[in-house]
């Protein structure tokens, strides 16, 4: 039931089709247990994400979880699930870093996201965008590439989010 597609290395979708085939009186959840959320599978049958550590981990360790069951499922989330209240972005990890950095980013509601990376003279060198289209916590890569794809220097830029409740800046730092 699930296709997983590999995009510019640790940028993983996850695509699954199919959804419509389980009975309607199944809920099918997906567990995010990194970002703490769960994705009900028949409203978002496509959940993007990157990928951390790489290799063999442990049930416990999984990042992952489906879930399938009936109508006494209980489809209330675990506490730490709850929605965000509001649009922000939270961060980004690592900081500083050589070869990309994750943004993490949360919304309140469904809207398309947008991240823009300036230099320490005020120039936009990057924009990130995604769809955004479901309310929870998201992950976007900055490769520290500019707009046309060029390794942007090593150096101190600034990350916004300008659909933020708060607007502010952060400070990134790109090393050699």
């Amino acid at each position: 039931m699930s296709h997983y597609y590999w995009h510019r290395g640790d940028d993983v979708l996850f695509d699954f089709a199919g959804i419509d085939r389980v009975p309607g009186c199944y809920h099918v959840v997906l567990e995010d247990r990194r970002l703490m959320q769960m994705i009900d599978l028949r409203q978002y049958s496509r959940y993007r994400f990157v990928q951390g550590a790489k290799g063999h981990v442990s049930e416990e360790e999984a990042r992952f979880v489906l879930l399938v069951g009936d109508g006494d499922y209980p489809h209330v989330p675990e506490p730490g699930f709850e929605s965000p209240r509001q649009t922000g972005l939270l961060g980004n990890y690592p900081n500083p870093f050589r070869t990309g950095t994750v943004f993490r980013i949360q919304l309140a509601e469904p809207e398309p996201i947008a991240l823009h990376i300036y230099d320490v003279r005020g120039a936009l060198v990057r924009e990130l965008t995604a769809r955004g289209d479901r309310p929870g916590y998201h992950e976007l890569v900055w490769r520290g590439e500019d707009n046309r794809g060029r390794p942007a220097p090593a150096g101190v830029y600034f990350c916004r989010m300008p659909t933020s409740q708060n607007g502010e800046l952060r400070r990134i730092a790109k090393v050699e």
